[in-house]
């Protein structure tokens, strides 16, 4: 009887954990996605424009220098 009650509450000590550290990594990943939200609204077109470019870029050069 005693194991019994140990494994429960052990059991649900786990389940406790497991569920804070689950929403701890939802609460981090909904705050990273905010923030860089945020960091894309603060960009000028101008800018977003030249990013893109610059990272379509990236893989033409490497496949052109491996030719």
């Amino acid at each position: 009887m005693q194991q019994t009650m140990i494994n429960t509450n052990a059991n649900a000590r786990l389940i406790y954990l497991s569920s804070t550290i689950l929403l701890n990594l939802t609460g981090l990943t909904q705050g990273t996605l905010f923030a860089f939200k945020r960091f894309i609204d603060s960009k000028t077109k101008a800018e977003l424009i030249y990013d893109q470019n610059v990272w379509n870029e990236k893989p033409v050069s490497r496949i052109q220098s491996e030719e």
